[in-house]
């Protein structure tokens, strides 16, 4: 997905300032793979379109400090590198919640004045070499497109003659996108600019099949919003459907509603666990006892599993798992969930049983001598997640906005008067670059 990447990312990179105008809250775009494939290049990239490209900060930054730069970027953008060298993943968590919101937390001064949350509108960049949301807010995770690539520019030379250009071209794009964009729409109060969006997001919902999450849609239908506008600023030469293309590309990369629900992310957990830890769990069998020819009686008896451990988490007995309930919170609490939370989210989907007489998320059952409160899971769910795909069908309309005012603009007023003919010759080899097929 190198070229395609390269483009969808430069129009993450203009978006932040359409934020205001479709009512949207910010997205977090992260882009994670293995270390040395380019990624610090690629922001740098994006970051020259408004500042020097090496202007970036890293999560070894604290939470408030990324909060308040936040607040001063409102509406530019905002890009943050090196997830790995960070704070704990809960903190990155609570920090993507925040910027997803688009507010500072609420603060006391030492005269116990309220200092009133600040808002601010903006798209945030980061990267790394895993996943920003594998465990935390749901929340969090709706609003975090986790983008994987192994590799970035098609080879280190045009991985050099990206950072030569970001280097001399930056800050010349950003000013000149705005500044047409404002002159463009302002004085139809922006509703082509609305009406393009909601367009793009039905088109997006038709062309996608399965349980997709719409917070996912929304925020893609405002990437490729901006791919169209960006197009139109710089001709860069592809057409409204190849916009679209590319924006159904990476969504039907994306999870799920399913996948990115927090009760579903523990249930998987939670099944694994009891996987690798099956030989802790004790098994049960029934014996008969006949105090006369007429009456039997059941009796049940908890038999050690074979293979002998120290610690024991439970009892299996008839396909379920009774799980001794310190043992749940201690695995909820490692992968920063709460337990109360997704017991209850498992009772609501009857992936437990529940005592309803005593409206409990636990079973009474007999274990090692005596009657004990128990969380009764049954492995194997027959739930299944469908996959999301695209319809191959659906065809965007082409020329939906009139062009820019003043008609085609040369490579000098993109990137500087200061660059000479070889320079620019360069970076239209990069935009050559971005005009190849995602893949």
């Amino acid at each position: 997905m190198r070229a395609g990447l390269i483009r969808f990312m430069l129009a993450v990179g203009f978006s932040s300032c359409l934020l205001h105008i479709v009512e949207m809250r910010g997205t977090i775009f992260n882009i994670y793979g293995p270390s040395g494939i380019g990624k610090t290049g690629l922001l740098e990239l994006v970051n020259s379109i408004y500042a020097p490209p090496d202007n970036i900060i890293t999560f070894a930054a604290t939470p408030i400090s990324i909060t308040i730069l936040s607040e001063r970027l409102s509406g530019i953008g905002l890009i943050i590198d090196e997830k790995q060298s960070s704070m704990n993943d809960n903190k990155i968590s609570v920090l993507l919640y925040s910027l997803a919101e688009g507010r500072t937390r609420m603060k006391a001064t030492k005269e116990s004045d309220l200092i009133e949350n600040k808002r601010f509108e903006i798209n945030v960049i980061t990267s790394g070499e895993e996943k920003l949301c594998e465990t935390g807010h749901t929340g969090a995770s709706r609003r975090t497109i986790e983008i994987y690539t192994n590799k970035i520019f098609s080879n280190d030379n045009m991985s050099r003659k990206a950072h030569r250009v970001s280097r001399k071209a930056y800050g010349f794009a950003g000013d000149l996108f705005v500044n047409q964009f404002i002159d463009l729409y302002s004085s139809s109060n922006y509703v082509p600019i609305i009406n393009k969006y909601e367009y793009i997001q039905e088109k997006l919902l038709e062309s996608m099949t399965g349980n997709i999450v719409n917070s996912y849609v929304q925020s893609i239908a405002l990437i490729v919003l901006t791919d169209i506008l960006m197009n139109n600023v710089f001709d860069f030469g592809y057409s409204e459907e190849e916009s679209l293309q590319l924006g159904l590309k990476i969504l039907s990369q994306l999870e799920n509603e399913a996948e990115i629900d927090e009760v579903e992310r523990a249930k998987e957990i939670f099944e694994d666990w009891l996987i690798a830890n099956d030989s802790k769990f004790d098994r049960q069998s029934f014996r008969k006892e006949y105090d006369d020819i007429d009456n039997c009686n059941i009796i049940e008896e908890s038999i050690e599993n074979e293979n002998y451990v120290n610690e024991k988490y439970g009892l299996y007995s008839a396909g379920v798992y009774y799980v001794i309930p310190m043992k749940f919170n201690e695995l909820m609490r490692m992968n920063n969930l709460s337990p109360n939370k997704i017991r209850r989210g498992f009772a609501e989907r009857e992936y437990i049983k529940i005592d309803e007489i005593n409206n409990r998320f636990t079973v009474t059952k007999f274990y090692n001598g005596g009657n004990r409160r128990m969380l009764a899971f049954k492995l194997n769910n027959d739930n299944k997640i469908k996959e999301t795909k695209i319809n191959e069908n659906i065809k965007v309309e082409d020329n939906y906005f009139e062009p820019a005012p003043y008609g085609n603009i040369s490579m000098n007023e993109i990137i500087g008067k200061d660059m000479n003919d070889n320079d620019i010759d360069e970076f239209q080899e990069i935009i050559n670059e971005l005009e190849e097929e995602l893949v």
